[in-house]
C-alpha cells in the first residue's frame, strides 16, 4: 500500500480497499469482460458494469469503517444523493470514457467528509498504480512521498482544459473561448478526460491549472482536498468557494497563477 500512517484516522486501510477496487477494474481488461454499457444525460456521458461494480464493493468496504456514513455517489442508482453528519463522495470511475475506449487515464476517486468538511481525499490511478492522497493539515501525497504544487509562472504554465464534453450545447462555446484565452497566456494545455486525474496532476506539479464548466461534488471533493494541501488553490471559475451539495464550475491552480487564471475567467465568463 501506498499511504502512510496518520493519526488514529484508516488511511491504511481506505488505501488498501482503493487498490482493491483498482484491481476489480483492471479485471475487465484482462478478462475481455463485457462492459454493459449503459448512457445517462449528456452527450457522452455513460455508466458500465464496472462502474456500479466497483461502487458497490467500495460502499460495502466503506460500511465496515464507517457504519454511520451517508454516499453521495455518483452511481446512485435512484438513490437521494445525500449529505449527513459524516459523508462519504464516491466516483467509482473517473473517466468512463476513457475506460470505454481502452484509455488508462482515469481514476477512483474518495473522500470522507465530517459535518461537511474535508477530512480525507484520495485518488488512485489503477493503471499505473498511482495513490494521491491527504488527510487534512497534514499534506498532500503521492505514492507515500510528500507532493506540492508548481512554482512556474503562467506563461510556463500548463493548463489541464476540461470540455464540458456533456453539455456541449450549453457549455461548449463559453469553454473554448476560456481555453483559448489561457493558451493564449501559458505554454500548452492537455487533455485527460478525467477531472481527479487532472486535479492531482496540479498537486503534485506536472501541471499548473486546470478548469472544467461543470462538474458534480464526486468528481472533485477528493482531489480539492488533496490540491489544497499541496499548497495550491481551488475555487469555482468566478472565485467562490466551490459547492459539496450540487453541481458547480472549477478552476484549481497554483498561486503563482491562480490570481492571473480568475481574472481569465472572469474577463470571459462575466462578458458573455
Amino acid at each position: 500500500m501506498h499511504c502512510e500512517k496518520e493519526s488514529d484516522f484508516p488511511v491504511q486501510s481506505i488505501c488498501g480497499i482503493m487498490e482493491e477496487a483498482g484491481e476489480i477494474m483492471r479485471q475487465a481488461r484482462r478478462r475481455e469482460a463485457p462492459l454493459e454499457i449503459k448512457s445517462k444525460e449528456g452527450c457522452g456521458n455513460f455508466v458500465t458494469a464496472y462502474d456500479l461494480k466497483i461502487q458497490r464493493y467500495v460502499e460495502e468496504k466503506m460500511r465496515l469503517l464507517f457504519p454511520e456514513a451517508v454516499f453521495f455517489a455518483e452511481e446512485s442508482d435512484g438513490e437521494e444523493r445525500k449529505n449527513g453528519d459524516l459523508t462519504v463522495y464516491l466516483d467509482p470511475i473517473d473517466g468512463t470514457g476513457n475506460f470505454i475506449y481502452g484509455s488508462e487515464d482515469l481514476s477512483i476517486s474518495l473522500a470522507v467528509f465530517r459535518k461537511k468538511k474535508p477530512l480525507f481525499g484520495v485518488v488512485y490511478l489503477p493503471y499505473t498504480k498511482e495513490m494521491f492522497h491527504a488527510l487534512s493539515g497534514q499534506g498532500a501525497y503521492r505514492n507515500g512521498e510528500k507532493i506540492q504544487v508548481s512554482s512556474r509562472d503562467m506563461e510556463e504554465g500548463l493548463v489541464m482544459a476540461g470540455s464540458a464534453s456533456y453539455y456541449k450545447e450549453e457549455l461548449g462555446k463559453d469553454t473554448m473561448k476560456l481555453l483559448k484565452a489561457l493558451f493564449r497566456r501559458t505554454a500548452d494545455f492537455r487533455r485527460y478526460g478525467s477531472a481527479s486525474v487532472e486535479m492531482c496532476f496540479v498537486a503534485c506539479g506536472r501541471a499548473d491549472l486546470s478548469f472544467e464548466m461543470r462538474l458534480f461534488p464526486w468528481d472533485y471533493a477528493a482531489s480539492t482536498l488533496i490540491v489544497r494541501e499541496a499548497g495550491g488553490v481551488v475555487s469555482n471559475l468566478l472565485g467562490d468557494e466551490i459547492s459539496y451539495e450540487h453541481a458547480d464550475s472549477v478552476l484549481c491552480a497554483s498561486p503563482r497563477v491562480y490570481d492571473q487564471a480568475l481574472h481569465i475567467c472572469r474577463s470571459c465568463l462575466e462578458k458573455g
